[in-house]
């Protein structure tokens, strides 16, 4: 919390909240700019208000023990009118909620079938629209399509979304059955000796990568999130080996994401990332805002708000993209 409160006051002025209501936001890491992002958002349309928005949680590692910490802390101040959690582990979690007295909506990340009860509604990104996103984005870099592998995460049911939309986007929108691999349709093949991460860990990520070039040499390379580019040093000196290949464009890699900062905008630029797809954060934490304010002032929700991805394609493809949107 010292951080947060050292944040709202270096980034905006100091305003008088007394007469106003407290939000929070739970998120996975306090450090993480995404979570940083989507803070921003609701504090800036908070402030509008003469009201307050709090980025709740704690720096490093998204744990499921420190978010309800943060949690139980914000409901026994009874203090705040509403909060958004971005749910790590939705079993764990639910728990700490479940007498809550206040609105309780979800971020980024729901709750899991089982306690969507819990959750008054849920904003983000609709997963299998993000996955149709990175689809979009290799089909204008692979048009005839090619060997391919996909980057994504054991056990994750929202990721597990954005795989089955990428599958069925490159198809042609052909029917799949779930965990379905492709095998010719659209013209793509997933290379049988594609990794399969564990966790979400930048290093096992660059690991997989390094094995993926060398030993299947995928004409395409989609991750559904951002582990491979995440420190952008450590994925220059992993690709360094072929570089000329990537160069060439023998190996395609697109990339989902959230925060876009100033060395991913360089990666594109050198052209060894060949396209960004963005989740918001800002707009999740504006549309965030609006739903807990309404859900404080008695007003029905909508289930789910979700909000728009960006394109972030290199620079020459930027038309053909939005064409193929």
């Amino acid at each position: 919390m010292k951080l947060i409160t050292f944040m709202l006051a270096v980034c905006f002025p100091v305003l008088a909240f007394a007469g106003g209501l407290k939000f929070g936001l739970v998120a996975k890491s306090t450090s993480d700019h995404n979570f940083v992002d989507a803070w921003r958002g609701c504090q800036e349309l908070a402030q509008k208000d003469g009201n307050e928005c709090i980025l709740l949680g704690d720096e490093g590692p998204a744990s499921p023990h420190t978010q309800t910490f943060a949690i139980e802390q914000a409901l026994s101040s009874g203090t705040f009118s509403a909060l958004a959690i971005s749910v790590t582990n939705s079993e764990f979690i639910a728990q700490s909620v479940i007498q809550s007295a206040i609105p309780i909506l979800t971020f980024d990340s729901p709750f899991s079938q089982r306690n969507l009860h819990l959750q008054r509604a849920y904003i983000g990104t609709d997963n299998s629209a993000f996955g149709r996103d990175l689809a979009l984005m290799a089909k204008w870099l692979k048009p005839n399509g090619g060997s391919l592998c996909i980057f994504t995460i054991d056990h994750d049911p929202n990721l597990a979304k954005r795989v089955e939309a990428v599958r069925q986007t490159l198809a042609g929108d052909i029917r799949l059955s779930p965990d379905q691999a492709l095998r010719g349709e659209g013209g793509w093949y997933e290379a049988i000796r594609c990794p399969s991460l564990s966790q979400a860990d930048s290093a096992q990520a660059l690991i997989q990568l390094e094995g993926t070039l060398s030993l299947v040499d995928p004409d395409m390379i989609i991750s559904v999130g951002h582990w491979p580019v995440e420190n952008p040093e450590s994925y220059r000196r992993t690709i360094a080996p072929f570089k000329d290949r990537i160069l060439k464009g023998n190996n395609k890699l697109v990339v989902g994401v959230g925060f876009i900062n100033d060395a991913y905008k360089q990666l594109i630029a050198d052209d060894i990332v060949h396209g960004f797809v963005s989740i918001d954060f800002v707009e999740i934490g504006r549309v965030t805002y609006q739903r807990m304010k309404e859900a404080a002032k008695g007003k029905m929700l909508p289930p789910t708000s979700y909000t728009p991805n960006r394109f972030i394609p290199s620079p020459v493809g930027a038309d053909q993209v939005k064409l193929a949107k």
